[in-house]
């Protein structure tokens, strides 16, 4: 019986050095539940409520911004687009224009010099400035791309003075009278011009 006894007691002693070396040994005993302390270290669930979505709706519409147009000048006026930001046909040639972009076709055309002073303390932009031609019929005349095109560049100084100049192709028995439109900025009113045009 004392051989059994120290067999079952050598026994017992390998498995605590197996344990203790965290290998081998099997044993049906469940591992040890984490406690109480140290579960309640673990940080709380974040809990911050997320807002739902904005529905949108497939009946709203966006009223359209309708651009303000200031009367009609001469050619040879100066119109006021705002306060102290004035605009000036400074020169209208009758040319024959040269096509360069695509869809161009040469021909009769007039070349109008447009010049934006600034009065103003801040710098005026000049990026978005658009200038039209209307002839005598009503049609827009086509923009050219060829010199002397140069059109007003980005932006006007305080105090200063911009230049552009704009080339259209309008027949020359359709030039009295002709509309020229310049709009400085959208967030500025349209100013007209309106006259017969050289030939």
């Amino acid at each position: 019986m004392s051989a059994i006894r120290s067999l079952r007691v050598a026994v017992g002693s390998v498995c605590v050095a197996a344990l203790l070396g965290a290998a081998g040994c099997s044993s049906d005993t469940p591992a040890p539940a984490p406690s109480a302390t140290a579960a309640s270290t673990l940080p709380p669930p974040a809990t911050t409520p997320v807002q739902p979505p904005t529905p949108g709706s497939t009946a709203s519409t966006v009223k359209p911004r309708t651009p303000t147009k200031r009367k009609p000048v001469k050619l040879n006026q100066t119109a006021e687009s705002a306060d102290t930001v004035k605009v000036a046909i400074t020169s209208l040639k009758a040319i024959t224009s040269k096509a360069k972009g695509p869809g161009e076709v040469s021909g009769p055309a007039l070349a109008i010099t447009v010049s934006v002073s600034n009065g103003t303390g801040s710098a005026v932009d000049l990026g978005s400035a658009v200038v039209t031609l209307t002839d005598a019929d009503g049609n827009p005349g086509a923009g050219m791309a060829g010199k002397p095109n140069s059109p007003l560049p980005g932006s006007v100084a305080p105090g200063g003075k911009a230049t552009g100049v704009y080339v259209f192709n309008v027949a020359k028995g359709q030039r009295d009278p002709v509309v020229v439109d310049v709009s400085v900025n959208p967030e500025m009113p349209i100013v007209v011009f309106r006259g017969a045009a050289p030939r």
